[in-house]
């Protein structure tokens, strides 16, 4: 499966990690990412959204007391991740094939 440039670029910020991110066979850890996102990891959280694509694409500005704040989405940052192992899987796959087939046979 191809990767989005934002998921080569967050795989490529992982990878400064070591093995914390990824098995000893190259796969991601993908629950070990969702997990210490939402411990807000300093590190991670660092490293992150000190890349532009990520912060660009992943952050909103508010002010506050004539401040401009940046907030993290990070619920839809931690999507990318839930979302990709939910496509590889290869049952998730062949149930919405078979699915789009039986939906345009009845057409």
């Amino acid at each position: 499966m191809i990767d989005s440039k934002i998921m080569e670029t967050t795989k490529s910020i992982l990878k400064n990690f070591g093995n914390t991110y990824f098995s000893d066979k190259g796969t991601l850890k993908r629950n070990k990412v969702i997990e210490d996102l939402d411990a807000y990891t300093p590190m991670l959280m660092k490293v992150l959204l000190a890349n532009q694509l990520i912060h660009d694409t992943y952050t909103e500005s508010i002010v506050v007391e004539n401040k401009s704040v940046d907030i993290f989405k990070l619920n839809q940052f931690i999507e990318m991740f839930t979302y990709k192992a939910y496509w590889q899987d290869s049952y998730t796959v062949l149930s919405f094939m078979l699915l789009v087939i039986l939906e345009i046979s009845a057409i």
